[in-house]
C-alpha cells in the first residue's frame, strides 16, 4: 500500500464545496402555498439557523484539525491517533559545534548548531516545532502502512521525509549503511538515523527498518563519482565517496 497512497498530493481540503445556507435551503423547500406565510417561514428559518450553527462548527472542525491547517494541540491530537509523539531527541545527544566551511546548509557547511547559555537544559527530550511535527506525522502514517520493511519502501520512505534520493546497502548481519548525497542537510541524515528507546522497544527507528537492524554505516556519495577511465581520455578525476561509521 505503502508505494500508492504516497504519491504527491495537496493535503489541503477545500471546504468551500461544504458551504450550505441552511435557512435559504430550508424556505425554498417550504411547499409553495406556504411560501407567502410570514410565520411558519419565520418559524422555518429559525430553526434552520441553529443547525447552521451547529453545520459551521463541523465544518470549521474537519478544516482546523486537517493535517494541513492543524496547529498545537490539534496537531498533538492527530499524532496520537498515528502513534507519534512530539519528542523525537535528546538534548544530551545534539550535536553543538562542527567545521565551517563554504556551503553553510549542506554536510560540511557552517554548523549553525547551538550555543551553550547559562541556564538552558543540558538533558531531556527536544520537542520539535509544528512543521517538522507535522512532517513526522505524515512519516508515521507512512510508517504504518509498510508491509515488510523492504528497500524498496524504505528507500520510498526517506524520499518522502527528507525530499532526497538516498540508498541503502548491507553492511553486515542486521547492519544498514545508508548512502546520502554530498549536498544532503545534515539535519535530514540525522533525522534519517534518529531512534527511540522506550519501555516497549530499544533503538526503534523513524525508519521503517526490519527489527533488531541497525545503521551502522554512512556514506556521502558524490555529485560525480569515480568513473572508469577510457582511451583517449584522462583521468575521471571524480570525487571519493567518504564513509564512517555510526556508534
Amino acid at each position: 500500500m505503502s508505494d500508492t497512497i504516497f504519491k504527491p498530493v495537496n493535503l489541503k481540503i477545500d471546504t468551500r464545496t461544504l458551504k450550505r445556507n441552511l435557512p435559504a435551503q430550508a424556505q425554498g423547500r417550504l411547499m409553495h402555498q406556504f411560501q407567502n406565510s410570514e410565520v411558519l417561514t419565520c418559524l422555518v428559518r429559525e430553526v434552520a439557523a441553529e443547525v447552521q450553527e451547529l453545520y459551521d462548527a463541523i465544518v470549521d472542525v474537519v478544516k482546523v484539525y486537517s493535517l494541513a491547517e492543524a496547529q498545537g494541540k490539534q496537531l498533538d491530537i492527530l499524532g496520537r491517533i498515528v502513534g507519534q509523539n512530539r519528542t523525537v531527541a535528546n538534548i544530551a545527544d545534539k550535536q553543538w559545534f562542527g567545521t565551517d566551511t563554504e556551503d553553510a546548509t549542506t554536510l560540511g557547511g557552517q554548523d549553525r548548531a547551538p550555543v551553550f547559555v547559562d541556564g538552558a537544559p543540558q538533558f531531556g527530550n527536544l520537542i520539535v516545532d509544528d512543521d517538522s511535527y507535522r512532517q513526522l506525522i505524515m512519516a508515521k502514517i507512512f510508517k504504518n502502512h509498510t508491509r515488510a520493511a523492504s528497500t524498496a519502501e524504505i528507500t520510498l520512505f526517506a524520499k518522502f521525509l527528507t525530499g532526497f534520493d538516498v540508498s541503502f546497502s548491507r553492511d553486515g548481519p542486521m547492519q544498514i549503511e545508508l548512502i546520502v548525497p554530498v549536498g544532503m542537510p545534515l539535519r535530514l541524515i540525522n533525522r534519517l538515523l534518529s531512534f527511540i528507546d522506550d519501555v516497549g522497544v530499544e533503538r526503534k527507528y523513524l525508519v521503517p527498518v526490519p527489527a533488531t537492524a541497525a545503521f551502522s554505516k554512512l556514506t556521502y556519495r558524490p555529485q560525480i563519482p569515480f568513473a572508469a577511465d577510457r582511451a583517449g581520455s584522462g583521468p575521471d578525476l571524480g570525487s571519493a565517496a567518504l564513509s564512517r561509521g555510526i556508534f
